[in-house]
């Protein structure tokens, strides 16, 4: 654990004037602290100083000192001397507010991406241990991105990532107890001119998760702000703002929960303050646009594949292989959800062996559209050597505007029977399934038509999953629904399921992490080869997250063999 604010040195890009310096002056003020505040505005001794009220009456100031002085009192010399003396007169008043409140800071005017000036600056500072750093510099330049320069990425990437970079470099990481970036929802959401300002913070926040790894004791934060009243926010843009029904925050509200968080126990690596998402423009629908998007696959990639083996061969499930398909098409649709995949079929799994193909495409075609609402066909293939195409999966993507809410299901009698207490799915070697793929804990009900198990199972790390985030829905709940089948299948008829497919997916809500489900499954039909059934995943009252329908998994009793010849638990017994 950090030692107490009270007793950390801050070095503070961008935390003399604007927002970073509201942010600073509320901790001084609450804590103390110690700061080395870091600027571009060099303080000239020569400025002159005014006495004024208003912005209106310091220009009228510096015009009349300027026709004193015999100069043309011209509209852009009293621009540049009204920015030095506002600058220099903000910068005091930080520096008179930290000391007032009990803390200690001083100013150095440097440029923050040039690390031999930060470094040489520094060294000649009254204060030298720095235990925390406060990355609050930015820069904008908004423009649509065929408009924008190199000059113009480069004045926005730097300060965020070199400066960042700079700091880090004369200020050992191992030495830091804080480390608090400020990026923006414009990262997390993107936004309309800021193509380089949301690259900047995605790679701020990105940081911050890595760093954190790097360096746990270490308390890192990386802001996601949302526009504040005041700095980048001009009056102008706050109206264009306020049209679009985005509220501005108030420096107040921003500094006091700027303190919160740091004052906080615990934190999150990434917080989003004040994330009204920008507006997104309406993407115009067009039938028949198709998008062609490639990706290699890996297992190193992918570190949930070692607890799905079969056959001694990690394969693919065919959730993930949804999962692939609706993140692709909601990626192509912002402002858009995944609701809803139908008709999807295993065509020819992946398998993670010496057939690994280089790389897979996935085709989305838009198929119809309406208000608020599109969907497309989807397929996902290899090229082999032969130039022939291989194909995986299929299945349509329906996406909304707005995800209809939780519909309620009969309400499923949920006292264990007896028969079934001694059922232990994955440790008994039924389902194959390793830990990251493991919820069921115990059998409720299983008829010649029914299933119905407890669950309980707690999200992956991230890392976990790898190429397969849970943005549209959570694949492994998905599976759940498939391996319940399975055990009806296996309890029946000694022999194991895989799925091929289903008619139709429909996701409302995640389920609460590491909080207790069910699923019930209904069998529709049965052959020696095939089941179809649907499957559903609710909570205690029948209240629904997910469903399935159509569920249609294919039947082997050498299946049993295969599995069993890769996993270790059915080995072990």
């Amino acid at each position: 654990m950090p030692r107490p604010l009270a007793d950390i040195t801050f070095l503070v890009s961008g935390g003399a004037r604007g927002v970073t310096a509201s942010c600073v002056m509320a901790l001084a003020r609450a804590h103390g602290c110690r700061f080395v505040l870091l600027g571009r505005t060099a303080i000239d001794p020569a400025t002159p100083r005014f006495e004024h009220a208003g912005d209106t009456d310091l220009k009228g100031q510096i015009a009349e000192h300027l026709r004193h002085q015999g100069e043309k009192a011209a509209p852009a010399l009293i621009e540049r001397l009204f920015k030095a003396v506002t600058h220099r007169d903000e910068i005091e008043q930080t520096l008179r507010s930290i000391s007032e409140a009990g803390g200690a800071a001083e100013y150095i005017a440097v440029d923050i991406t040039d690390t031999d000036a930060l470094r040489t600056a520094l060294s000649r500072s009254s204060i030298r241990t720095i235990t925390g750093i406060i990355h609050g510099a930015g820069a904008l330049s908004d423009k649509l991105i065929e408009n924008k320069s190199g000059q113009d990425f480069d004045l926005v990437y730097d300060g965020k990532i070199l400066g960042l970079r700079s700091m880090l470099d004369c200020v050992a990481p191992e030495s830091l107890e804080y480390l608090i970036l400020f990026s923006s929802i414009s990262g997390f959401y993107g936004n309309r001119g800021q193509a380089d300002y949301a690259i900047a913070n995605e790679v701020l926040n990105k940081f911050a998760h890595d760093f954190k790894k790097q360096h746990p004791a270490c308390r890192t934060i990386s802001f996601n702000w949302g526009p504040w009243d005041g700095g980048m926010v001009t009056p102008q843009i706050k109206g264009l703002m306020e049209q679009n029904g985005i509220t501005v925050m108030p420096r107040a509200a921003g500094a006091r929960i700027f303190v919160e968080a740091l004052d906080a126990e615990n934190s999150d690596v990434q917080i989003l303050v004040n994330a009204a998402p920008p507006p997104l423009p309406e993407r115009e629908a067009r039938p028949g646009q198709t998008w062609h998007i490639s990706r290699k696959l890996s297992l190193d990639g992918n570190p949930f594949l070692r607890d799905h083996m079969i056959g001694g061969k990690a394969v693919l499930p065919a959730a993930c292989a949804s999962l692939w398909i609706a993140n692709a098409c909601q990626q192509l649709y912002p402002g858009y959800r995944f609701s809803r995949l139908t008709d999807f079929r295993v065509l020819k799994g992946v398998v993670f062996d010496e057939g690994l193909a280089p790389a897979y495409s996935l085709q989305a075609e838009e198929i119809e559209s309406a208000d608020g609402e599109r969907s497309l066909a989807v397929t996902i293939f290899s090229t082999a050597e032969d130039a022939r195409r291989r194909y995986h999966y299929k299945g349509t993507v329906h996406l909304r505007r707005q995800v209809p809410g939780r519909p309620m299901g009969p309400q499923v009698p949920l006292a264990e029977d007896p028969a079934y207490a001694n059922l232990h799915p994955y440790e008994d070697g039924i389902l194959f399934h390793g830990p990251v793929f493991q919820a069921i804990t115990r059998v409720i009900d299983l008829s010649d038509s029914t299933i119905t198990v407890e669950c309980r199972h707690a999200a992956p790390e991230s890392r976990v999953m790898g190429q397969f985030p849970s943005d549209a829905f959570s694949s492994i709940c998905l599976d759940f629904l498939f391996q319940s089948v399975g055990l009806w299948v296996h309890v029946r008829d000694q022999a194991a399921a895989l799925p091929a497919g289903y008619d139709a997916f429909d996701t409302y809500v995640p389920v609460p992490d590491a909080d207790t489900f069910y699923i019930t499954a209904e069998i529709q039909t049965k052959t020696p080869h095939k089941v179809v059934a649907s499957a559903r995943l609710h909570d205690a009252d029948g209240a629904i997250y997910a469903r399935a329908t159509g569920v249609d998994l294919t039947i082997s009793s050498h299946l049993v063999q295969k599995i069993a010849a890769g996993n270790p638990m059915r080995e072990a017994g």
